[in-house]
């Protein structure tokens, strides 16, 4: 059995998930607290980066639209 390519595909895999991980710097648990707590209390998203806090609004939800009941058509001469 060639394992040749599965080992290549394991070792890109390996490769993506570090590029990803490294490329990301999350803030320290004590800022990321304090983020939550301040972002929170103006009712908005913590975001925190390279130890920087930044609060984003909260996407909005669109009302649905009201369901109108089916109308019959109206009666014609010769129904009544």
């Amino acid at each position: 059995m060639n394992l040749s390519l599965p080992f290549w595909l394991l070792l890109a895999l390996i490769g993506l998930f570090a590029t990803v991980t490294v490329g990301q710097s999350p803030c320290d648990a004590s800022t990321r607290i304090r983020c939550n707590i301040h972002c929170r209390s103006y009712n908005k998203l913590p975001l925190c980066d390279d130890n920087e806090c930044a609060c984003e609004d909260k996407p909005t939800k669109a009302p649905k639209p009201p369901v109108e009941p089916p109308t019959k058509p109206p009666k014609t001469p010769e129904e009544s």
